[in-house]
């Protein structure tokens, strides 16, 4: 009898340890969830949450939705992320076209949420997408003037306080700051490619949209998105997230200004160094995996040559990469960039085929578990963009 207790007790306890471990793998990462007693922030994707975490500081509760190592272009809220959303004092999304499934989420809202919905980009001038760059983020951009998309079906939040604005009134953000956003296209209707079953009435749009979409889309109109990659245009993001908090928790204010002050400064050091380091190297060509650095290039006098589109999934076609080959030729490009979010396969056979190497320039649309874990961030990814940019372009 005591023999078959033992055996029953050895049992139970390695059935036990079993479950902590599935447990313990399985919730490695718990989820974010809303805290009381503070602001919290649900943000889009990656540099909107590191720079509301930056002027927010201990008063937020940053949430961001793209989990860590996902990229960006093929991800859809689930369940649980509208509800946080709705939940939340505060929604910060980039707009210009970039989030394909954010116009239904604004849209089915419920009515009695008091979240104050964000667009980062507004007064951001915009730049156009390269022609027949495979673009597939949404329909052509229509007037960008700080609207907040949804705001007819959802103005109903205007009344609910001072400090959650209607969505249509977005451009009022920069009144004290003297920043009058300029009427500029970023209006996009959600048309991704890649949207699943979060989105069911928005899945039929996107399917009509797949495939040689990635090629065919050329409509005037489409506007880059990829505006955090200039640090004077984040700058910008960064002055529409510090505003809303101001408006939202305005009981801390003086924090929020004093943590914008901060990260702009940073902004602009960073500015700075990549002004005065690019400035006078003998290459200006780079070859990117995809049209992200648009605004960086038009910044620092680059001229960038996607692999892509806009999206990093629109694959190249053989005319593409004949073109490519020739560039490279052409302007003695030593290195063809790849990022760490996507396959590297292509720009490897690339490089392999033209002779020459390949180093990373980071999007920054999402970070690794790695650099998670190392505590990189905006500041820390850009400066090493630079570094490797400089190697190249000498």
């Amino acid at each position: 009898m005591n023999v078959m207790r033992k055996h029953k007790t050895i049992f139970v306890l390695a059935l036990l340890l079993l479950c902590c471990a599935v447990t313990a793998a399985g919730c490695s990462k718990p989820q974010a969830v809303l805290v009381p007693d503070k602001v919290n922030v649900v943000t889009s994707f990656y540099p909107l949450y590191d720079f509301t975490k930056k002027i927010g500081g201990d008063h937020v509760n940053v949430i961001n939705l793209v989990p860590t190592g996902v990229e960006p272009h093929d991800w859809t809220p689930k369940g649980r992320d509208m509800q946080n959303i709705s939940s939340a004092e505060m929604f910060v999304y980039l707009g210009a076209g970039f989030e394909g499934w954010v116009e239904d989420t604004i849209q089915s809202l419920p009515k009695d949420s008091n979240v104050t919905v964000v667009e980062a980009s507004s007064g951001v001038e915009l730049i156009p997408a390269a022609e027949g760059d495979g673009h597939d983020h949404g329909a052509p951009a229509a007037g960008h003037d700080g609207k907040e998309h949804g705001a007819g079906a959802h103005g109903a939040h205007s009344n609910k306080a001072d400090a959650h604005d209607e969505h249509s009134n977005e451009a009022n953000a920069h009144e004290h700051e003297d920043h009058s956003p300029e009427a500029q296209p970023n209006d996009a209707q959600a048309q991704h490619a890649e949207a699943e079953d979060a989105h069911a009435a928005n899945a039929q749009t996107s399917d009509a949209h797949a495939g040689d979409e990635h090629q065919a889309d050329t409509a005037e109109g489409h506007m880059d998105p990829h505006v955090w990659l200039s640090p004077i245009t984040a700058k910008q993001l960064a002055l529409n997230i510090k505003n809303h908090l101001v408006k939202v928790d305005a009981a801390h204010q003086a924090d929020y200004e004093a943590n914008f002050d901060r990260f702009a400064a940073q902004l602009d050091e960073l500015h700075n160094k990549y002004e005065q380091s690019l400035s006078g190297l003998p290459r200006k060509e780079i070859v990117v995996t995809h049209h992200s650095f648009g605004y960086l290039a038009k910044e620092y006098g680059l001229t960038q040559k996607p692999i892509m589109g806009l999206a990093p999934d629109a694959e190249p076609t053989s005319k593409d990469l004949m073109e490519i080959n020739e560039f490279i030729r052409t302007n003695g490009v030593k290195y063809i960039f790849f990022e760490e979010l996507v396959s590297d396969r292509l720009a490897k056979t690339l490089a392999k085929d033209a002779q020459v190497e390949t180093l990373v320039l980071n999007p920054i649309e999402g970070v690794t578990e790695e650099q998670e874990k190392n505590g990189a961030d905006y500041i820390q990814i850009m400066n090493n963009n630079l570094n490797n940019l400089i190697k190249a372009l000498q």
